[in-house]
């Protein structure tokens, strides 16, 4: 296969798409109506960068903007929350947040204690030297 074509199978893959299979506290007429969407590397960065506060990483954050990146419909594949409602997200409660997240970890691949680690490598690689 000519590199070109194994460049085309990359760029024309489509995100992996997964019904959420669990039943939220309070939310119970949502079952069978959410899905999750694969996050991008992009959307995995984002996160991590906006899970950066004063004291340094806030996992209730980077949580809030996984549930935001990738909760969506099932009917439809729609993007329920939007960037601007992270803070809103992360309010939700840990019993609605973690069986979500877990399950968005779990679809794309994302090691949580890979992520702590990253992020603190990007912290220290952008911090200004003396």
């Amino acid at each position: 296969m000519k590199p070109a074509e194994i460049r085309a199978k990359f760029f024309n893959r489509r995100l992996k798409v997964q019904d959420l299979e669990v039943t939220l506290p309070g939310l119970e007429g949502l079952n069978g109506k959410l899905a999750l969407r694969e996050l991008t590397a992009k959307e995995v960065v984002q996160a991590e960068r906006l899970s950066k506060d004063e004291t340094g990483r806030n996992e209730a954050l980077e949580t809030a903007a996984f549930v935001t990146y990738s909760l969506i419909t099932r009917e439809g594949n729609e993007q329920i929350f939007s960037e601007q409602d992270i803070d809103g997200v992360a309010g939700f409660g840990m019993s609605v947040l973690t069986p979500i997240a877990e399950k968005i970890r779990e679809l794309s691949a994302i090691d949580a204690d890979e992520t702590q680690k990253n992020l603190k490598q990007t912290t220290s690689n952008t911090s200004p030297t003396s």
